[in-house]
């Protein structure tokens, strides 16, 4: 008998050891699920930089500029709070859906092995007959 209660007392310890599964974080309360799609704006956003020096008599200068595509969007929040996100166009799939009646917006994100989270990439979901047939999505 003393037997097979330390042999249940040995199971039932190994199973509350057992790893707990992770708590959701507050962004999976934020942006898990599908939210209202308000507006939608495209941003070409230019960025220069400007470097040199010089030495005695010598002296060089360098620059760059970097042309950069951006969507922002409105958004309804799981707390009824409307926000604006601005991502990159690489980060933005579009999803056409004939059966959607309202714009929709899903976040897909990613957590790191320390804790922190990032969006990988959002799915706006729209009608056919909200989206122009020939549109024209820059190429970079």
């Amino acid at each position: 008998m003393k037997r097979l209660f330390a042999i249940f007392v040995l199971i039932f310890l190994a199973i509350g050891c057992a790893d707990q599964p992770e708590a959701p974080s507050a962004n999976y309360y934020l942006y898990n699920g599908t939210h209202l799609l308000r507006q939608i704006q495209q941003i070409q956003q230019n960025e220069t930089t400007l470097s040199g020096g010089y030495f005695l008599f010598g002296g060089a200068m360098s620059g760059a500029s970097v042309e950069s595509i951006k969507v922002t969007f409105a958004w309804k929040g799981n707390d009824s709070v409307y926000r604006f996100t601005t991502l990159p166009l690489s980060k933005v799939r579009i999803s056409i859906d004939d059966g959607c009646v309202v714009p929709y917006v899903r976040f897909r994100w990613v957590r790191y092995p320390d804790g922190d989270e990032a969006i990988r990439y959002v799915v706006l979901g729209v009608n056919s007959k909200d989206w122009p047939e020939k549109i024209q999505v820059p190429l970079q």
